[in-house]
């Protein structure tokens, strides 16, 4: 057996590069011929195109032990290209199986292409369907498909040559194979028009595909785009072929109504119209999946027949449990007789197919589709789709809901009511009255009840009246009409003043009289902006763009409605009265102020009318700040600047204004001090912190200085401190030793400028602090010691001391320490504050000097150590 990959020249004796292989078969113990084409231009095969290939060897691949390494060559015979095989003299066997990786490019009608040839027998395709010689003829009309890769087998099944297409039997027949001859050839065609690519072929001594059960039947006519004349016969056979012999069932899915399909498959018909038609066909053997194919058939040219037209015919309604006839109608242009039939409908309509009568009687409410063709002789057709909507009746309603007021009537005063009916179905509506007074009348097309009721008629009259559907379905509607005497409207008797004065208030008492004594509502009409009536009395204060002619309406109406009206033409005159303000605060139009100071604002008016009533509205820039005559500004240190204030006053419509410009003065809010606290003891390391809250003072430019004082009046400076620019400085860092006596109490203020000018002041209230020593506290030198483990508070040294002794403490972390001394009635006597301390052991000294730097009295002390998590007391004695 071969394994290696032969390599050889192509045409032009160009070197061939291999490329990964494609294995479509496998060698295994029944195998006893594999060939591999090489694919020396990527997925290529070897081309046996009757114009490509010339004589020679191409890179194969010979698997197996019936064939010589170097047997399959390509050969023209009779100008046509083949795959030669030669087999070994002693192998001339029949095989029972040769499989073909093959891809057809292109193929053209009537084209012989051989798969197979043993010399004395082929096995080919003609026209794309399966051929052989020398044995019954196979029966497949597969088609053969092209441009695209497949497996083709022959296989000696049992005493039948039987052909697989991707593993799925397409043709068998009876018969034998005899004569092996050498060579054979695989794949040869009879035109150059043909061009095929061979990648694998694979001979077996087994066949290698079962083929049992059932096989379905398959259609061999290929699908067809037919194109004939209107008016011509149409004729169409369906091919097709089952494998086991089973009787097949034709069977028309989808055609047009003039094509019919008999039982042997045909499809015939007069197309009577134009357009493009779609043929489906199915095939059985009714015991598998049927296979269908597609026909379109296109019908061309001018129809001698027409079509019938159908009249419009619109939606209809039709009672539920009634009968209703109608009739549709068709005319036909060519004078033919046509018949109707129903296509779409519910089960309770039939129609007569001759005169196109239609008879409907639904039991079920609803709206329904109705589709109906009308045909000439030639089946030529028009359709008709309407719907038809099923109700139930229902009675028709009175809506009118009648109030007390629509059932009063005057005497001697006509009355008129219309009636509002509703009828869900549209029916036409018949009214009736059933019972009424004399003389009143009902128009049956307007729906409107009238009537006049004489001066006798007076009282209650019943008035009933029905409405009904002509299916005789009805709704009644009584109602009272109460008739009350006749009433006599009010007359206003009374005459006001024509003239009047702007400011001046205007009154006019208005008097009517009613002849039936009805009491008597006054109200107006037309009138001016500001004009009030309270019962019959009328008051108004003209403002002076109100001076000239107006007119007023005023109304007298009775409880029965009826009512007067006296039309006034008043003349308002210029008023004798100016406008003025006698109180004005502050007194001056330009007011001066400082930052947080209180400013009040009033204003009075006067216009000499003892009734004027005025108003007044204050305004801060443009906002108001007061709806009456006073407001207090109250100003903050944001508040310097120039600002204006308005008080606008006046009587109505008519007003005059006033305006203080005010200019506010900045005020500074001096420093204040945060640390120490007051009498704190300080060191060298302690901090002075102040705090800045003025919103006006630049921070980012501030320049601060500290003055020292030996007494609380602040008139001993001992040390001034400038050009500082932070809020906070370590003592030790303004002050030098000795300048502070040890065991001092300091009086001491910060104060704050900006470069321009601008300065805080120093800060309030007075402060102090006891200053002990200007040296830090040290941590004890010793280096032996290790960081204590726990917090300790040793015992002073000396014990007693005069006047000095020692403090020792020890720290286990970082903590900020307080340590307080207290005589023997628990005053505070001194008091250190350490922050920041490092773990260690530490001591502080103490001169027997209290807070206010006086010297302690001889006797018992307590000393104590405080942390934010621990304390300690401790006892000494101070003896002079």
């Amino acid at each position: 057996m071969l394994t290696a990959i032969r390599k050889a020249l192509l045409v032009g004796m160009i070197p061939a590069v291999l490329f990964a292989q494609q294995v479509f078969y496998d060698l295994d113990a029944q195998t006893r011929a594999l060939f591999r084409f090489d694919e020396a231009a990527g997925d290529t095969a070897y081309d046996i195109s009757g114009t490509s290939v010339p004589d020679g060897h191409y890179f194969l691949v010979v698997q197996g032990d019936w064939f010589d390494e170097e047997v399959l060559t390509g050969v023209r015979i009779k100008n046509n290209t083949a795959a030669c095989l030669y087999p070994y003299p002693d192998v001339y066997n029949y095989p029972q199986m040769i499989e073909e990786h093959i891809k057809v490019i292109s193929c053209s009608a009537f084209t012989y292409f051989n798969l197979f040839d043993f010399g004395n027998f082929e096995l080919g395709f003609h026209d794309s369907l399966f051929i052989s010689d020398n044995i019954s003829h196979v029966q497949s009309m597969t088609p053969f498909p092209v441009n695209e890769w497949v497996d083709v087998a022959w296989q000696n099944d049992n005493g039948w040559c039987k052909i697989f297409l991707n593993g799925k039997l397409v043709g068998k027949a009876t018969g034998t194979v005899s004569g092996i001859s050498s060579p054979w050839f695989v794949g040869r065609n009879d035109a150059e028009s043909l061009e095929v690519l061979i990648d694998e072929i694979r001979i077996s001594n087994i066949a290698r595909y079962v083929d049992t059960g059932n096989h379905e039947p398959i259609i061999i006519t290929q699908p067809k785009d037919t194109c004939i004349m209107v008016d011509s016969l149409f004729y169409l056979r369906t091919i097709s072929f089952d494998f086991d012999g089973d009787s097949i069932e034709f069977t028309c899915i989808q055609a047009p109504m003039f094509i019919s399909m008999d039982s042997t498959g045909t499809l015939s018909g007069v197309p009577y119209d134009t357009g493009l038609y779609l043929l489906k066909v199915s095939v059985s053997d009714g015991q598998s999946v049927p296979d269908t194919l597609r026909h379109t058939l296109r019908v061309m040219g001018h129809p001698a027949n027409r079509p019938p037209i159908f009249d419009s015919h619109d939606q209809r309604s039709v009672l539920i449990n009634y009968s209703l006839y109608d009739t549709v109608f068709a005319n036909d242009p060519d004078g033919d007789i046509v018949s109707y039939n129903i296509i779409e409908a519910p089960d309770s309509i039939d129609i007569d197919g001759v005169t196109g009568i239609i008879r409907y009687r639904f039991t079920v409410p609803g709206d329904f589709s109705v589709s109906i063709q009308s045909t000439d002789r030639k089946n030529r057709y028009d359709t008709l789709s309407f719907n038809v909507h099923v109700y139930a009746n229902s009675a028709p309603i009175f809506l009118n809901i009648f109030s007390e007021e629509d059932t009063v009537v005057e005497a001697m005063t006509p009355f008129l009511y219309y009636l509002s009916i509703s009828d869900s179905n549209n029916d036409r509506i018949i009214l009736t009255l059933i019972k009424y007074p004399d003389s009143l009348r009902l128009n049956q097309d307007s729906n409107i009840i009238t009537w006049t009721p004489r001066s006798q008629d007076t009282g209650s009259y019943l008035v009933s009246l029905r409405v009904s559907d002509t299916l005789g379905a009805s709704d009644t509607l009584s109602f009272n009409l109460v008739v009350c005497p006749f009433n006599h409207p009010p007359e206003i008797i009374s005459t006001p003043n024509y003239t009047t004065n702007a400011l001046t208030i205007w009154t006019y008492f208005v008097v009517a009289i009613d002849p039936d004594g009805d009491s008597i509502h006054y109200y107006l009409g037309d009138h001016p902006s500001g004009m009030t009536i309270n019962g019959f009395t009328i008051l108004w204060h003209p403002m002076r763009n109100q001076m000239g002619t107006c007119c007023v309406e005023v109304v007298a109406q009775d409880i029965g409605g009826k009512s007067d009206t006296q039309t006034i033409i008043l003349n308002v005159l210029p008023s004798p009265y100016e406008l003025a303000f006698y109180t004005l605060l502050p007194a001056d139009n330009h007011v001066y102020i400082t930052e947080t100071d209180t400013l009040t604002f009033c204003a009075e008016l006067w216009n000499g009318d003892s009734t004027a009533q005025f108003w007044y509205r204050i305004y801060l820039q443009d906002s108001v700040t007061s709806d009456t005559n006073k407001w207090i500004m109250r100003t903050d240190y944001l508040s310097n600047g120039r600002c204006t204030v308005t008080v606008v006053a006046g009587e109505g419509m008519d007003s005059i204004e006033y305006s203080w410009y005010v200019t506010i003065y900045n005020k500074s809010i001096p420093p204040q001090i945060i640390k120490p606290i007051n009498a704190d003891s300080l060191w060298g390391d302690s901090l002075l912190v102040w705090r800045v809250s003025d919103p006006d003072f630049n921070k980012d430019s501030g320049i601060y200085n500290i003055e020292f004082y030996r007494d609380s009046l602040l008139t001993r400076c001992i040390y001034t401190v400038d050009s500082i620019f932070d809020t906070s400085v370590v003592l030790k860092d303004i002050i030098r030793p000795g300048y502070f006596p040890d065991s001092t109490m300091i009086f001491w203020r910060v104060a704050g400028r900006e470069p321009s000018g601008y300065h805080l002041g120093f800060s309030t209230p007075q402060h102090k602090f006891f200053f002990c020593m200007l040296e830090d506290i040290a941590v004890e030198k010793v280096r032996a010691r290790a960081i204590p483990k726990i917090y300790e508070l040793g015992q002073n040294s000396p014990n007693p001391f005069n006047p000095f002794t020692t403090i020792p403490f020890g720290l286990p972390k970082n903590a900020d320490i307080t340590l307080y001394i207290h005589d023997i009635n628990g005053r505070l006597v001194m008091r250190y504050i350490l922050d920041g301390l490092n773990p260690g052991y530490y001591q502080i000294q103490w001169n027997a000097i209290d807070l206010s730097g006086r010297v302690c009295p001889n006797g018992l002390y307590v000393y104590t150590l405080k942390t934010s998590d621990w304390v300690k007391c401790q006892k000494m004695v101070l003896i002079k």
